[in-house]
């Protein structure tokens, strides 16, 4: 993982549930860059999206087990 990729993991880790957009900011990126690196953690299983229980068009972000193995190993 890269650098980046791993600070997206760490905050999503430390707040699980971020939205997309609130994760842009915190990273401070594009929305759009930011979704991309998503997509790219989420095709590799480390990181998943699910329905927001409250809000149907939205989503939240969570670490995977394997995401959390790979976040031990980086460190």
């Amino acid at each position: 993982m890269d650098e980046e990729q791993v600070r997206l993991l760490t905050y999503v880790r430390l707040s699980p549930g971020i939205a997309v957009s609130k994760l842009a900011r915190l990273v401070r990126a594009t929305p759009a860059v930011t979704r991309r690196q998503v997509e790219a953690l989420e095709a590799r299983g480390l990181l998943e999206r699910r329905n927001h229980p409250d809000h149907p068009n939205a989503n939240e972000l969570h670490v995977t087990a394997a995401g959390v193995a790979a976040l031990s190993a980086e460190d």
